[in-house]
C-alpha cells in the first residue's frame, strides 16, 4: 500500500467517528463508511462501489491538511516512446540511442508545460530503455503524470500534446517517436450550494475552524464518483506533499480533529 501512513490516518478518523455515532444512536446512522482499494491503480474499489450503490455525495479522506477540496484536478497518464537503432555499447556511433532521443523530446514537453503558467502539473514518472546491458537501446519508454486544474478539458490538453509531438518531430533530426494516452480522468468543481458543502461549512464554524475551500491536485476516487453523478468532497488529515516521501507522517492531533469533523458532519446530516 502506498503512502500507508496518510491513508490509514483518514481511515482511522472515519472509523472513530462511526464508532461514536453508533454509540450515540444505538444503531448505525443514515450514513455509510466504504473503505475502497486500488485507488492508485485502476480504482477497482470505487468502480465496484458506484456500480452497486447509489448516493448523492461523499467525503474522501485523502490528505488535504483538513482543508475541504471542492475542486479536483483532472488526471492524464501519458506514455512516450522513442525508437532508435540497436548496436553494441562499445561502438555507440553504429547505432542510434533511443534514450538520447527521448531526452531531447522531453525538453520540448517540459518547455510546453513551463511556458503555460496555468497550473498544469507535470511529472516525469518513469523512463526505461530496452533491451538491456551492453547495448545501445533501440527503444525507450517514458511515463508522465499530468494534472490539469478544474475547468480545463482533458481532450483539449491531448490535442496540445499531439501538437508538441508534431513540432518536436520537425525539429529533432531522425526522431521516431509516438505518444499514447492511458488513464484519463476529468476534473470537477462541487458547488457551494450543495447540501453537503453547506452542512460542512456549518460544521467548521461550530468547531471554530476556518472554512477555506481548496483544489485537490492529485488523482483520487473522487474522479470516479464524479463520473457516476456523485458530488465528492476531499477532506482528510495530513499533507499531500508528505505522501510517498521518505518522512511521510501525520500528526495525531490532526487525526483527532478529522474524527471530530467527520462526526459533527454526520450528526448535521441527520
Amino acid at each position: 500500500m502506498r503512502h500507508r501512513t496518510l491513508l490509514l490516518a483518514g481511515c482511522a478518523a472515519m472509523m472513530e467517528a462511526f464508532t461514536v455515532l453508533a454509540e450515540k444512536s444505538g444503531n448505525f446512522p443514515p450514513v455509510s463508511l466504504a473503505l475502497g482499494v486500488d485507488e492508485e491503480e485502476d480504482n477497482s474499489g470505487a468502480r465496484k462501489l458506484v456500480s452497486e450503490y447509489t448516493f448523492p455525495w461523499a467525503i474522501i479522506g485523502e490528505p488535504t491538511n483538513m482543508m475541504p477540496c471542492l475542486g479536483h484536478y483532472s488526471y492524464l497518464e501519458v506514455l512516450l516512446r522513442t525508437r532508435g537503432r540497436r548496436a553494441h555499447s562499445a561502438v555507440p556511433e553504429a547505432g542510434q540511442n533511443a534514450i538520447e532521443s527521448m531526452l531531447r523530446l522531453l525538453l520540448h514537453f517540459t518547455e510546453f508545460v513551463t511556458s503555460r503558467g496555468d497550473g498544469l502539473v507535470y511529472n516525469i514518472r518513469d523512463m526505461t530503455g530496452f533491451p538491456g546491458a551492453f547495448v545501445v537501446p533501440d527503444v525507450c519508454e517514458t511515463w508522465m503524470d499530468l494534472h490539469l486544474p478544474p475547468g480545463r478539458k482533458v481532450d483539449d490538453l491531448k490535442k496540445e500534446l499531439r501538437q508538441v509531438m508534431k513540432e518536436a518531430k520537425n525539429q529533432i533530426p531522425e526522431l521516431d517517436a509516438s505518444i499514447e494516452f492511458e488513464s484519463t480522468y476529468q476534473g470537477y468543481q462541487v458547488g457551494l450550494e450543495e447540501i453537503l458543502v453547506a452542512r460542512l461549512q456549518k460544521t467548521f464554524q461550530k468547531l471554530s475552524i476556518p472554512f477555506e475551500p481548496q483544489e485537490f491536485r492529485s488523482h483520487s476516487d473522487g474522479n470516479i464518483l464524479w463520473e457516476a453523478g456523485i458530488s465528492p468532497v476531499i477532506l482528510g488529515p495530513g499533507l499531500l506533499a508528505a505522501a510517498h516521501a521518505p518522512n511521510e507522517s501525520v500528526s495525531f492531533s490532526q487525526v483527532v480533529q478529522a474524527a471530530q469533523i467527520y462526526l459533527n458532519l454526520a450528526l448535521a446530516l441527520y
